[in-house]
């Protein structure tokens, strides 16, 4: 099977179009501080399934190197724990 990207609106539609086309009839796309609470307010007071994107302005990573090493991890997180040993 094929999938081909493109790059139209047409062919991406946004996302709670998306779900309110499979149903879901509480939808809202949230971009802006101000947008949180309302979309909140949708999320807990809603009687049924509710879709709610959450649009977040790109930065720059951060500037330390994240460790992904699990065993480090955990050896760094019982140390802090613990104290040492």
């Amino acid at each position: 099977m094929r999938v081909l990207l493109r790059q139209s609106k047409a062919a991406n539609p946004p996302t709670t179009e998306i779900a309110a086309g499979s149903g879901i009839k509480a939808t809202r796309t949230i971009s802006a501080r101000r947008e949180l609470a309302d979309g909140a307010r949708l999320l807990r007071e809603g009687n049924g399934t509710a879709f709610v994107v959450l649009r977040v302005k790109p930065t720059d990573p951060p500037a330390f190197k994240r460790n992904m090493d699990p065993s480090a991890c955990r050896n760094r997180f019982r140390a802090a724990l613990l104290g040492p040993s």
